[in-house]
């Protein structure tokens, strides 16, 4: 997963994994989701970032991997 916030275009973009983008979907205000040609989704956009939440809080964040059952 890769995380990218671009200051002049204020738009927070996460990648969750590699291939084409196909198409997008334009979720709620500002929020895009880009899926590839078998509609996996590869990753989320979230437009006017600064205005929606903090972004230093944003920006440093947890993540946690939860083990699959077995």
């Amino acid at each position: 997963m890769m995380i990218r916030y671009d200051q002049d275009a204020d738009i927070l973009y996460l990648k969750f994994t590699e291939g084409e983008n196909y198409e997008g979907e334009y979720l709620d205000k500002g929020i895009v989701i880009n899926y590839d040609k078998s509609g996996n989704i590869l990753s989320m956009e979230i437009l006017s970032a600064s205005k929606r939440f903090s972004l230093k809080d944003a920006l440093s964040y947890t993540f946690e991997v939860v083990p699959s059952s077995p």
